[in-house]
């Protein structure tokens, strides 16, 4: 009887042990997961006055807006360049991008396209999520046609 308890114990400590490392790596896998690096993309069309651009591996952060990605991106490519200027209750504009300024006599602006979807709002407000994909094209409203890209920037 002494023997069988023993062994009892011997396995039901063995099972306990089993568990709670299986529990502590699950845990460790969940830490490591969300220290992962995530990424959003920004992609340029100048409407044929110079070839596109896309930026990859723009680091994503929590609540990250269209206009704090643009700043972001500025710094991991300083060879990027846009003037905005801010309107009262609309937030920002975009009105050059890289030296190619909006055409107000064609009614040719930049205008915002995340993943496949013109933006319904101010950029201030369009909060992004990891592998997003934000597009600037210069085109009229009624030519703009927004196109699911990857990270690289192809459909």
């Amino acid at each position: 009887m002494n023997k069988q308890f023993v062994y009892i114990l011997t396995i039901v400590a063995l099972l306990y042990s089993c568990g709670k490392t299986a529990n502590q790596q699950e845990q460790q896998t969940a830490v490591a997961e969300s220290s992962t690096p995530q990424y959003i993309s920004l992609h340029i069309e100048y409407d044929g006055q110079k070839p596109s651009k896309t930026i990859n591996k723009i680091p994503w952060t929590t609540n990250m807006n269209i206009d704090s990605a643009m700043n972001r991106a500025r710094h991991i490519a300083p060879f990027i360049t846009f003037i905005t200027k801010k309107s009262l209750g609309l937030g920002t504009f975009y009105t050059s991008m890289d030296s190619v300024s909006e055409i107000k006599g064609e009614q040719k602006y930049w205008l915002l396209c995340v993943n496949d979807s013109m933006s319904n709002v101010g950029t201030n407000d369009r909060i992004l999520h990891p592998n997003d994909v934000i597009q600037w094209k210069l085109s009229k409203f009624e030519e703009v046609s927004c196109i699911k890209l990857n990270q690289d920037g192809n459909e």
